[in-house]
């Protein structure tokens, strides 16, 4: 970031008399730039009452997917294909991108029998994708390195359904990659999407704008 970014953001928050951010775990990039008591906690906001998910329990050979966008630096999925290479088992891995990724092909071709098992899809519409994910037996979460920002897709992971596993390079454990494989979720990461309710989180700004 160009340094004077910090002197751009403090003059235009000083016009408000509140800033809201969707994670208290951004609160201190932030406290630099305003006061703390002007800062307000609002996550983003999810309609709930128009999805159209699958129902029933998956079956067949492990479904799981990845939706979202990979990062050299901070989301980094290569240790995650070199586990896969080693397996020799049949599974389904589904990447749901945005667009085609160097980075990602980049993987796939190094390692050719994780591509044979990997199934690509682009630009899907959400509630498209949010069906997809509700068929899978498991979804992965890739985490970043900095935890200041929620992603959106951990919401659409919640929203889903499914069992949700969630890693990084450093604490990455193969051996229980192999049970969700299985079938067994243990340890599942856990999302409660209630809080992203866009009729509960339209109530908060009014009230705001009340104060």
């Amino acid at each position: 970031r160009a340094p004077w970014f910090a002197w751009v953001e403090r003059n235009v928050y000083r016009t408000f008399r509140y800033l809201t951010i969707p994670t208290p775990n951004a609160i201190p990039s932030y406290e630099r730039l305003i006061p703390r008591e002007k800062i307000r906690i609002i996550p983003q906001g999810f309609r709930m009452d128009h999805l159209k998910l699958c129902r029933e329990e998956p079956t067949g050979i492990a479904r799981f997917a990845y939706a979202g966008v990979f990062y050299w630096d901070i989301r980094n999925p290569e240790f995650l294909f070199q586990y896969l290479s080693q397996l020799d088992i049949p599974y389904e891995f589904h990447l749901f991108m945005r667009y085609r990724d160097a980075l990602v092909d980049k993987m796939l071709e190094e390692y050719p029998n994780v591509a044979e098992k990997t199934v690509m899809h682009f630009s899907v519409p959400h509630d498209e994708l949010l069906y997809h994910l509700s068929n899978m037996h498991f979804l992965v979460n890739i985490e970043n390195v900095s935890n200041t920002q929620m992603p959106s897709k951990l919401i659409d992971y919640g929203i889903s359904g499914r069992p949700v596993f969630s890693c990084r390079k450093d604490n990455f454990m193969p051996a229980d990659f192999s049970r969700f494989l299985e079938g067994d979720y243990e340890g599942a990461m856990k999302i409660d999407v209630s809080e992203y309710n866009i009729a509960m989180l339209a109530r908060k700004f009014s009230e705001l704008a009340k104060e």
